[in-house]
């Protein structure tokens, strides 16, 4: 698949553009200053899969929206001293279990907002 962006065009979102500027907006039903998030379900796919239908946005990045894995946050994201979402580190493993299962090299960064939604979403749009 080939980029449909211009030759120079960089996606290099700060933590705090990622929850303000894409996952605000895509909570509240707004439009997104850029389309370059896909909306992938995570249990269907493994990094494998997803690295050879998407192109990556960065340099070795890919971004997507996903329903959210339910797991504590390891990491505050702070805007002007006040905490506007979360971070968390997750590691694939391949196997049954990540008990059981080899640790791969792909890490990937779920962000999580703490400000609700005003808008209801879509019933076939399960992103939360």
């Amino acid at each position: 698949m080939e980029s449909k962006h211009s030759s120079g065009y960089r996606f290099v979102p700060t933590d705090e553009e990622l929850i303000f500027h894409y996952l605000l907006k895509k909570i509240n039903n707004h439009p997104l200053p850029a389309d370059v998030i896909q909306v992938v379900n995570f249990s269907d796919h493994g990094p494998d899969i997803l690295t050879r239908e998407y192109p990556p946005v960065g340099d070795k990045e890919w971004y997507f929206f996903t329903p959210r894995i339910r797991n504590c946050a390891d990491k505050d994201i702070k805007f002007n001293n006040k905490i506007i979402g979360r971070k968390m580190t997750l590691v694939f493993h391949e196997g049954i279990s990540s008990k059981d299962g080899i640790k791969t090299d792909w890490i990937m960064h779920e962000y999580t907002t703490i400000h609700h939604s005003r808008n209801k979403r879509d019933a076939e749009d399960n992103m939360k």
